[in-house]
């Protein structure tokens, strides 16, 4: 007999491995070469531009606060932060997935049975047995139930399926720690680049007035030709036209100006601000500047990229998410219990014969 049952539950192990869908596999796909068909690859190995750090690469001290500043409160980059606490927790409850579940509880609950129920009648019989002392007397209008202990559940990880949702967790708090690099990244050089837009406009104001001096000038000499008789009004009036188009591309370049400066604000979290209206100085960054710095090769460039790097984790999450599901359709085996002082009378809830425990296994298995 107990041949058959095993032969049973095997057949049935079996019956439910066959039903596991098939692992997709992944399409043929060609290697990607190690390096450009350039003479980049026999470049000096040295130091990077992405192994210098943002505040060593930039030389002013306004932009480097600026950034320092947007890092703290910016919305997105919070929010990135977030998701970063949000996996982290996901990762935890995981890993707690593949321990025993184990709780203390406390109840205490009072009932009447009815007299011709299965538990009222029994009540009733067992105060008939002359084989019970006062002690195990139930009180039949009203029975008390007081219990007091731990409670423990395990799912044993026996085809890895807990193991794989591990995964799937700690990948996915990888890449939301990408993710976040990925957003201050970009964070970065969005606030360098609207600083260096606010620099560049700043110097073509400071050329546009100077031309509106220049012209300003010019046309007070017209017209003073034209009142000597050596010059016309259509002179004048060109200059004029001149120097009207100068102080429009002026207004332009202000407005410009207050447009990107709000854009910083708005990266940086703040309301109002203003960047330093002064020309580039012989500290900001130029081109001379980056000769020092090596490009490197092209695949440490893309191992650089912190949203290449969340992809790749991404998709790491994702295989480990289709083996879960695929080892979800394979039986569960789980082993639960109870160890607690158990009484309906208060007075006898601590005494050594209330102790109580129970042990129970179990396997089950999705049918559609």
């Amino acid at each position: 007999m107990k041949s058959n049952v095993l032969t049973i539950i095997i057949g049935s192990v079996l019956a439910w491995g066959c039903n596991v869908p098939k692992q997709v596999q992944d399409p043929n796909m060609k290697p990607l070469p190690d390096s450009f068909a350039t003479n980049i690859a026999k470049r000096d190995t040295g130091r990077t531009l992405a192994q210098i750090p943002w505040k060593q690469f930039f030389p002013e001290e306004e932009l480097r606060q600026l950034i320092d500043t947007a890092i703290a409160n910016n919305p997105d980059l919070q929010m990135a932060m977030q998701r970063i606490k949000v996996s982290s927790a996901y990762l935890q409850t995981a890993k707690g997935a593949l321990l025993p579940r184990v709780s203390a509880d406390a109840t205490a609950s009072g009932t009447r049975y009815g007299k011709y129920t299965q538990e009222g009648v029994g009540n009733y019989d067992t105060n008939l047995s002359n084989n019970i002392d006062d002690d195990q007397r139930v009180n039949e209008s009203f029975t008390p139930n007081f219990w007091l202990g731990f409670n423990t559940s395990w799912e044993m990880d026996v085809w890895g399926k807990l193991n794989s949702r591990k995964k799937e967790a700690y990948a996915k708090y990888l890449a939301s720690n990408e993710g976040q690099k990925a957003v201050q990244t970009a964070l970065v050089s969005q606030v360098a680049t609207l600083f260096y837009t606010i620099k560049g406009l700043d110097q073509e104001y400071k050329s546009l007035r100077e031309n509106i001096a220049i012209q300003d000038t010019a046309l007070e000499k017209v017209k003073a030709l034209m009142d000597g008789g050596r010059a016309t009004q259509l002179a004048v009036q060109q200059f004029q036209a001149q120097l009207l188009n100068t102080q429009t591309s002026t207004a332009e370049v202000v407005r410009r100006r207050n447009e990107t400066e709000n854009q910083i604000n708005a990266l940086v979290g703040r309301f109002g601000g203003s960047v330093h209206k002064d020309t580039l100085s012989e500290t900001s960054l130029s081109i001379s500047s980056l000769d020092s710095f090596k490009l490197g090769f092209p695949v440490e460039i893309l191992e650089n990229r912190p949203d290449i790097k969340e992809a790749g984790f991404q998709l790491a999450a994702s295989k480990a998410n289709v083996d879960a599901a695929r080892k979800a359709f394979l039986p569960s085996f789980t082993i639960s219990g109870y160890a607690a002082f158990n009484a309906f009378k208060s007075g006898l809830l601590f005494n050594g014969s209330s102790l109580a425990y129970s042990v129970l296994g179990g396997i089950s298995a999705p049918i559609f």
